[in-house]
């Protein structure tokens, strides 16, 4: 053995106490933050003023995460692009999460929420974008059946590539079949409900 080498006997080693943090019989670490997170269930929320619980691995409770997302959903509308509305545009509310395909189903909700003309901003109101059928690419749909080397022009007939260019001809054509929201506002200027215009 080299003089550098120590033996087992010989391990400069000593015996301390380490303080560990448990729960019944379950050791839980060594740090107590990390260990009273892992025994509880829930804890203070970190806003202050709120006397609410938040879940243990968040920061703050329920309500004000729903009341900050609020203000960034606001604050979002607020400075948001915006167009003014035309017919046959389909709108979406983000704060009711409902679509409009006309006005008079906007004013439906409003009679059923009883929100005042000049209260419509609340329902922060953007255009949708209308999501057509897909185009069919034969390579992708037969992407796990085609050979390496092979592409679907080649294995499929004459008559199967016509028709599928034809039908994704017919889907180019077909009306929208469903929509999702763009970042576009609604310029509340521009619709009218009744006689009364809405100003943003």
């Amino acid at each position: 053995m080299s003089k550098n080498q120590i033996h087992y006997n010989d391990a400069p080693i000593e015996q301390k106490e380490v303080k560990a943090w448990f729960h019944g019989e379950q050791l839980l670490g060594f740090d107590e933050h990390r260990a009273r997170l892992a025994a509880c269930h829930v804890k203070d929320c970190e806003t202050e003023g709120c006397h609410e619980f938040s879940p243990r691995f968040y920061a703050i409770c329920d309500k004000c995460r729903a009341e900050k997302r609020a203000e960034k959903e606001e604050e979002k509308y607020r400075d948001a692009e915006s167009r003014d509305y035309q017919d046959g545009d389909v709108l979406y509310s983000n704060q009711f999460d409902e679509y409009f395909f006309s006005l008079e189903d906007l004013e439906s909700l409003m009679e059923e929420d009883d929100i005042a003309v000049g209260d419509l901003h609340r329902l922060q109101l953007y255009f949708c974008n209308p999501i057509y059928p897909r185009h069919i690419d034969m390579d992708d749909h037969l992407s796990n059946d085609l050979a390496e080397e092979n592409s679907a022009d080649e294995v499929l007939s004459d008559e199967c590539i016509d028709l599928v260019e034809k039908l994704n001809t017919a889907l180019m054509k077909n009306k929208p079949i469903s929509y999702f929201p763009s970042n576009i506002a609604v310029n509340l200027d521009s619709i009218f409900i009744g006689e009364t215009p809405c100003d943003k």
